[in-house]
Parts: C-alpha cells; structure tokens; sequence
C-alpha cells in the first residue's frame, strides 16, 4: 500500500525521467527497501528486471536477496540503487539490466548508464554482469530489439567489465543463439 501512495506523488517529469515506469515498479521499490534493510554483511545481491524477478536467486546461492522489477530499465535501476545500503555491505552483486532500454534509449544512453550502474557498486564487491539475451528475429521489429544493437551493447559492457577489476562479464549468448544469432527455437 506504501508504495501504491508513493506513485501518486511522484511528479510527471519525473516518471518520464523514469521511462514512465509502472505503478508496479514504485511498489516494489519500496518493498524492496525493507528487505535491504534486514541483509546481513557478506550478502549476494541480484538487481535487473523480470528476468531477475523471477529468479528463484535462493536456488543460485543460499541466502542471496533478490532486488528484480519487472519491466525495470538502467535508469529505473540507477534511481533506486543509491538507495540500498546493503551494496557497502554485499559480498558480491549479479546485475541483468538492458532489455527494457532497447525501446527506450539508444547504446550510448544504455552503455552509459551501464557506466554509472557499475561506478555505483562499491569497488571491493565483486560484480557479475550478465549480458542482455538474443531474441527471435521475428520479435525483433515489435519492440525496438534487435540482436544487432544486443550484440553491440553486450560487446560494451564487457569492456566496462574487464576496466573494472572484480567484475566478470556472464554471456551465454553462444548456448542460446542459431547461427545467425537468433535466439534457437528450442
């Protein structure tokens, strides 16, 4: 209910600002906060989208906190990360942000929010950047998506990646691509 209130006051720009998020996303946001605040030091964070929201992280790592929002973006994520304060604390942080940019932004807006997402977790954490998924061709033209620009976002980040020492760039791109990079069938 908090973070149905919450909604109501934001101001217009600032949704915009926000990609026009839905009410889901400021809800969870403030549920979210009270689980940051209950983590102990030496937690496993997971921060993205659906694809994390819907990770069941507990069966990845025993104890790890899940901070996934469906339909997040990296400027959805950029506002709300300042404001955990269990990143000072975390062990290590899984980030798999991106796809909800791709009808938002173009590569340089996402690369270089993925810039501020990575200067945003503490140098000493270690980072585990997963890179966006291949799609189906014939999804691509809905949504602004495409395997090309991915392709070009993912080769990014994992150059921001390698900059950072502690960070490690997960791309499972080869195991779920066809030969012509689409996501296969199966």
């Amino acid at each position: 209910m908090v973070g149905l209130v919450l909604c109501r006051f934001i101001e217009t720009d600032e949704r915009e600002r926000l990609d026009n998020l839905p009410d889901h996303y400021f809800t969870m946001t403030s549920y979210l906060s009270s689980i940051d605040s209950q983590l102990p030091a030496g937690s496993t964070l997971f921060f993205g989208d659906s694809q994390i929201q819907h990770l069941c992280v507990s069966c990845v790592e025993s104890g790890a906190a899940n901070f996934g929002i469906g339909h997040d973006t990296t400027s959805g994520l950029l506002h709300r990360l300042i404001d955990y304060r269990s990143l000072a604390i975390a062990k290590r942080v899984l980030v798999a942000i991106g796809t909800n940019d791709l009808k938002r932004r173009d590569n340089r807006a996402v690369i270089n929010n993925y810039q501020k997402i990575i200067a945003a977790i503490p140098a000493e954490v270690d980072l585990y950047w997963l890179a966006i998924l291949p799609i189906d061709s014939a999804y691509q033209s809905t949504h602004g998506r495409q395997n090309r620009r991915i392709t070009e976002i993912n080769q990014a980040a994992r150059r921001l990646c390698l900059a950072r020492p502690g960070c490690r760039f997960i791309d499972v791109t080869e195991a779920l691509a066809d030969d012509h990079g689409d996501l296969r069938g199966d």
